[in-house]
């Protein structure tokens, strides 16, 4: 089966506020990624994430309309 994880193309970029202010317009309180054995290709490529990474624990990453992005990779 192919490696459907592909690199984000070099001039994509994770915008915080950008995407904050997309949340806000569309009245959503924020928006929740998460993954377990790289089954989320998606927030690997808008996370900058290395879709390669070994990865052996679930990990989650909050972004909220306002504010800091909560996220487990530190906890």
């Amino acid at each position: 089966m192919p490696n459907i994880i592909t690199e984000p193309p070099s001039e994509t970029k994770f915008d915080l506020s950008a995407i904050q202010q997309a949340l806000r317009e569309n009245k959503i309180d924020g928006w929740l990624f998460y993954d377990h054995h790289h089954r989320d290709p998606l927030a690997y490529s808008i996370l900058g994430l290395d879709p390669n990474a070994h990865v052996t624990r679930r990990w989650f990453y909050l972004i909220p309309t306002h504010g800091e992005p909560k996220n487990s990779f530190t906890a």
